[in-house]
């Protein structure tokens, strides 16, 4: 399976008052996605499904995905919200394993803990970078256990928009 990890796009400041489950894009956050979807869509990125955290700013992320890339399936995986432990997302990804691709959007630092995870065996061993609205791309074998993974590309969202 071809994995696609996501970081949400730009998003507001925490503020006394504001849940930070309901923490919404902003409108640069919203625009640069667009763009940065607009590399993703030149690069023939198509995965059969995204699996999003339930956080707005994620959900908001993976609809501005899917649109770009022609209405791609969205389901919620609350293993994907902050401070889940990357195996359990890995372990809920298993059920997902007979597509040939998804996408996952999440949060930093799960997701650099996830990568590092699945290159390594150690969530600690590397440390990925995950700037906003960035996609890591790999090449993974669910099935067997160990899960054995191969990094094909990671890049910023400035590459993308640029793409």
């Amino acid at each position: 399976m071809k994995l696609y990890l996501v970081r949400h796009a730009i998003a507001e400041d925490p503020a006394p008052g504001i849940n930070d489950h309901d923490r919404a894009l902003t409108d640069t956050g919203k625009s640069r996605m667009m763009r940065t979807t607009e590399g993703l869509r030149k690069l023939k990125i198509r995965p059969a499904l995204i699996l999003t955290s339930p956080l707005k700013r994620a959900h908001q992320t993976a609809e501005i995905v899917s649109g770009g890339l022609a209405g791609v399936k969205i389901e919620l995986m609350p293993e994907l919200a902050p401070g889940a432990a990357p195996s359990k997302a890995i372990d809920a990804l298993r059920a997902y394993a007979k597509h040939k691709s998804v996408a996952l959007v999440g949060h930093q630092p799960s997701l650099g803990y996830m990568l590092s995870l699945l290159l390594t065996g150690s969530e600690r061993h590397c440390e990925f970078d995950f700037k906003k609205g960035a996609v890591a791309c790999l090449k993974i074998d669910l099935s067997p256990n160990p899960t054995r993974s191969v990094l094909q590309w990671f890049a910023t969202p400035k590459i993308l928009r640029h793409l």
